[in-house]
């Protein structure tokens, strides 16, 4: 493990436990993080996961503002809410169509190590970041599903301290999915 490897697993279970808390400092250290891992991705020949966190950073920065901009005034809490069945259905078709061109596309013009896959996990990864930021419910159970991704794409390709942050992330993601559950069903503001 780098020390820049190291960096990044710290900021990444910070960013989650903040997230977890709905705490607008998760995006702080998610920016922090997805700077740290494009260049651990990028030695990895791990190409759409560096591309990634490019376009994490921009969801990043919209999301703490969409974030400060939802707080309800008098508790500064911020709102979760779930997706409609459509929405759902239009997210997943996105997220599989862009993954397959993309990875194909990588497949064919690097020299990347797992490209579909890579390419998978980078497309989930940008729909949970998005969704997260839109405070929907549905990014964290993506997350679950990323992260049990990722445990194995990063054990192929033997970085297992990344590897060993999926582990905890996968729990922590759990945790964050109960916990934003719940606070789905207490709140009385409903998203569309």
């Amino acid at each position: 493990m780098t020390a820049i490897e190291g960096a990044g697993v710290i900021a990444v279970i910070l960013n989650l436990i903040l997230i977890e808390r709905r705490s607008l400092w998760n995006y702080a250290f998610g920016i922090l993080a997805s700077a740290l891992y494009l260049f651990v991705f990028y030695q990895a020949k791990l190409y759409s996961g560096a591309l990634l966190q490019l376009i994490l950073i921009g969801l990043q920065i919209w999301g703490w503002y969409d974030w400060r901009n939802a707080r309800e005034a008098e508790s500064g809490e911020v709102p979760v809410d779930n997706m409609g069945n459509r929405a759902r259905v239009l997210w997943l078709c996105g997220i599989v169509l862009g993954s397959l061109l993309w990875g194909s596309a990588v497949a064919v013009l690097t020299d990347a190590s797992f490209p579909l896959a890579d390419a998978l996990l980078s497309g989930l990864s940008i729909a949970t970041q998005a969704l997260v930021s839109q405070r929907r419910v549905e990014g964290l159970l993506l997350w679950v599903v990323v992260n049990l991704g990722a445990i194995a794409l990063f054990a192929a390709q033997g970085l297992y301290a990344t590897m060993g942050l999926y582990f905890v992330l996968l729990g922590l993601s759990l945790h964050a999915l109960r916990s934003w559950v719940r606070a789905r069903h207490t709140s009385v503001i409903a998203v569309p």
